[in-house]
């Protein structure tokens, strides 16, 4: 949970240069993960905002 609104981490997490201004996390790299039999993996990321204007974010 983060008291920064679903737009604000959108922007972020649509961004990886501008990762160090959430959390001070940096972007090294983007890896997709294929398995073996035609299987990829593909993480998702739900923005839920809260009653008080803060996002409840999670990685599936």
């Amino acid at each position: 949970m983060t008291p920064a609104s679903p737009e604000r981490i959108w922007t972020v997490l649509t961004t990886p240069e501008r990762f160090g201004e959430w959390m001070g996390a940096s972007f090294v790299a983007a890896l997709v993960v294929h398995f073996p039999f035609g299987i990829d993996n593909h993480e998702r990321v739900t923005l839920t905002e809260t009653k008080e204007g803060g996002t409840l974010v999670r990685f599936n």
